[in-house]
């Protein structure tokens, strides 16, 4: 533009000059080559300027274009910022998850460590009053076993009462009197006598059924063990009739089986809470 500022008075003088005759033919020429080289010159600067319009608006797109990406690129960037602040706190959902999940898993191997020393304590229970009662077992008037774990001694009612009685044999009155010496050191326990019998229904006599033969039966076990020294407070009393057997009803041996006294020999709650159940099987005697 300076140029174009420049060149235009020199045309208008030459112009000035030709008309009123004050020059020579070779200054005319000279003039002439000097309003051409102008012309070329304004010529030149017009594309000049017209080439650098075209590019300021090429460029004003590219900045426009640029714009618009750097928009994008700053969603894309507060999207992320959005998902890592997600990701920390899922991680740290994720940890305090691992902290409680290996606190618990500590807490179930101390479980464990403490099941597994009270079941070999249980073993050991088991152990010692199998022996105690070695000489019932061999006589075969008890059975020992874990059921539940909970030590379960059985006698068969068949060497213990009558058809159809309450009334504790002189066998039975012997076994008792043996057992309650036994059972009177067990003071951290409860011992709950049951009366099983079998399916056959009760006809005539004192018990008006199974039930009841059941209950009178239990109830004379726990007086003949109080009598021999046993706490009437660890003591209790409950019938089953015929409706806990060891097996179907039948024959008369599986009937014989079914007619019994159970003792089952219950921790207090804050023992029996520590105590695993073992596997009733491995434990029958």
């Amino acid at each position: 533009m300076k140029h174009l500022k420049l060149q235009l008075p020199s045309a208008f003088f030459l112009l000035f000059a030709l008309g009123f005759g004050c020059v020579s033919a070779s200054e005319h020429t000279l003039l002439e080559r000097r309003l051409a080289a102008s012309e070329t010159r304004l010529m030149q600067t017009r594309n000049e300027l017209d080439r650098l319009q075209n590019e300021r608006d090429r460029l004003r797109k590219h900045v426009d274009t640029y714009n618009v990406q750097v928009g994008e690129l700053n969603s894309e960037l507060h999207s992320l910022d959005n998902k890592q602040k997600a990701a920390r706190l899922e991680l740290e959902r994720a940890k305090a998850a691992n902290r409680e999940l290996s606190e618990s898993l500590d807490e179930k191997d101390k479980a464990l460590g403490l099941a597994a020393r009270s079941k070999d304590e249980q073993k050991k229970m088991f152990e010692a009053y199998r022996n105690k009662l070695k000489k019932l077992i061999e006589s075969e008037d008890l059975t020992v076993s874990l059921v539940d774990g909970k030590l379960v001694l059985s006698l068969p009612s068949d060497i213990l009462f009558a058809s159809g009685s309450a009334q504790i044999s002189e066998r039975g009155q012997d076994t008792f009197m043996e057992l309650g010496r036994i059972l009177q050191s067990l003071n951290d326990k409860r011992l709950q006598i049951e009366g099983h019998t079998d399916n056959n229904p009760i006809r005539g006599g004192r018990y008006a059924s199974n039930w009841h033969l059941g209950h009178g039966r239990a109830m004379a076990v726990v007086d003949i063990l109080i009598k021999t020294g046993v706490p009437a407070s660890q003591l209790s009393a409950a019938s089953y009739g015929e409706h806990h057997p060891k097996g179907p009803n039948i024959d008369d041996a599986s009937r014989q089986r079914n007619r019994r006294i159970e003792i089952v020999i219950i921790p207090h709650l804050g023992v029996l809470a520590e105590e695993p159940v073992l596997d009733d099987a491995k434990y029958a005697h």
